[in-house]
């Protein structure tokens, strides 16, 4: 699973596993079946952390890999833990603002991998597979001799779209027993009482006053002014017309360049 450490070319690291590799132990160093190895893993994290075994715990993971293993960690859940053990929320954010978020670590190997950039090079080979319809000009915008921020941008574009694409894919095959929701950003943004009360209900949590009243305090959009496009973005955004990324963007409620010009 490894796709960014200096070791992630020698242990072949994926971003995508399918769900009977669950049962599989050639992924495990000692043998393990790997949902057994995750099972084990996770209640010792709840032990480390004073959980009352008693009483249950919640284990909650936050790495935007995981869009890309949905039905693995199912299955991990089901055979480690039981059936009706995982839930998934699948929090989706604009396509431009990730990307943006993205260019700002200013250094490839910071997001994309320290060594030879696995992680992007895993993408690349799933854009491929994805017939996004990307054109020529866009496709010059990932590899150098693009500059860095730019290419970053670029990047962080497909690597949004291939994550909320998997993460949605990954959501329909699930079991009938696996609950899920989906959640805008934004929405979260807009209205954080109704989004925590619908999160609540699907885990069976009890109604929390004080974690809206945090949620309210923290959670602010940023000004209009500083959400304006560069021109560099423009450019970029300007060539992603035709493809699934764009349809993808604008269903975020992405203006792109020349929208409303009426031309396609």
């Amino acid at each position: 699973m490894d796709v960014w450490s200096t070791a992630a070319n020698d242990r072949a690291g994926r971003l995508q596993f399918s769900p009977r590799e669950a049962n599989s132990s050639a992924m495990h160093p000692g043998g393990l079946p790997v949902h057994q190895a995750m099972a084990a893993a996770y209640k010792d994290i709840a032990h480390l952390a004073g959980v009352d075994a008693s009483r249950g715990s919640i284990i909650l993971e936050k790495f935007p890999e995981h869009a890309f293993r949905i039905g693995l960690l199912e299955e991990i859940s089901a055979s480690g833990l039981g059936p009706g053990r995982c839930t998934f929320i699948h929090l989706w954010r604009n396509g431009v603002e990730v990307a943006r978020s993205i260019a700002r670590f200013g250094s490839s190997a910071s997001w994309y991998g320290v060594k030879g950039e696995r992680k992007w090079c895993q993408l690349a080979e799933l854009m491929q597979r994805s017939e996004l319809g990307l054109s020529a000009e866009f496709r010059a915008w990932l590899e150098e001799p693009t500059p860095l921020e730019a290419r970053l941008f670029a990047r962080g574009l497909v690597e949004w779209y291939l994550t909320v694409q998997a993460a949605r894919d990954g959501l329909k095959a699930l079991r009938a027993t696996t609950k899920f929701i989906e959640v805008r950003y934004e929405e979260l943004l807009e209205s954080p009482g109704k989004i925590l009360s619908d999160v609540e209900e699907l885990m069976g949590l009890q109604t929390s006053a004080e974690a809206r009243q945090y949620a309210q305090q923290v959670l602010r959009r940023s000004p209009p002014a500083a959400q304006a496009a560069t021109s560099v973005e423009e450019e970029i955004l300007a060539t992603v017309r035709g493809s699934k990324l764009e349809a993808m963007l604008l269903e975020a409620g992405s203006q792109l360049p020349g929208e409303d010009d009426g031309k396609h």
